[in-house]
């Protein structure tokens, strides 16, 4: 219980520290009215996305962790030595799609940025306004990598730890422990972070 309220105080703490930073002085910065709708539908999209990249995380980490105690029963039972061969076999299958899927959905997630990125030139009406967007974007992009980034990839190794025989189930738990703590502070985040970003309308 302490170890998650620690946890909790720390994710906390770093959504008010970049609350505090993301975003300078904009008094004035507002996109062209001939662009509102594009801008609000495009910031309004990303947090769809994000809200997808997350529920794609919590399936698989939720999974996984269910998947280690299926098979912990497992272990020391000759009677279920093939069927533990099997959850085995599945969880280096689950891993290897994670390790194709996500660099993907990291790429992808990167060209929409970019392509956000650039769109800022014709939103806005000056460097200052367009910087202050961008400064925004990149709070917005920070928090996609830390499920992209940070999240998935432990989560991938959690399934590679259940894939070895006998599964390592004590680094499975810490791997999917250490897989929650930046997807907490994006999930905390992003309410924010778009908010800041709609508050250039």
């Amino acid at each position: 219980m302490r170890v998650r309220t620690w946890r909790l105080l720390v994710v906390l703490a770093l959504v008010a520290a970049s609350l505090l930073l993301a975003v300078p002085g904009v008094a004035g910065a507002h996109v062209k009215a001939q662009y509102r709708a594009e801008y609000k539908k495009a910031i309004t999209n990303q947090k769809l996305v994000f809200n997808a990249c997350v529920a794609r995380f919590t399936n698989n980490s939720q999974d996984c962790a269910q998947l280690a105690l299926t098979m912990a029963p497992m272990i020391d039972d000759p009677v279920q030595r093939e069927t533990l061969l099997k959850h085995e076999a599945a969880a280096l299958t689950i891993h290897d799609s994670l390790e194709q899927s996500t660099p993907l959905l990291q790429k992808g997630s990167d060209a929409s940025f970019d392509r956000l990125f650039t769109k800022t030139k014709r939103w806005f009406a000056t460097s200052k306004d367009r910087a202050s967007c961008r400064h925004r974007l990149a709070n917005l992009e920070s928090l996609f990598s830390k499920v992209l980034e940070e999240g998935l990839p432990k989560v991938s190794m959690a399934y590679l730890d259940l894939a070895q025989d006998p599964p390592d189930l004590t680094q499975e738990a810490q791997d999917i422990f250490d897989a929650n703590e930046p997807v907490d502070i994006a999930k905390a985040g992003i309410g924010g972070s778009i908010k800041a970003l709609l508050q250039l309308l």
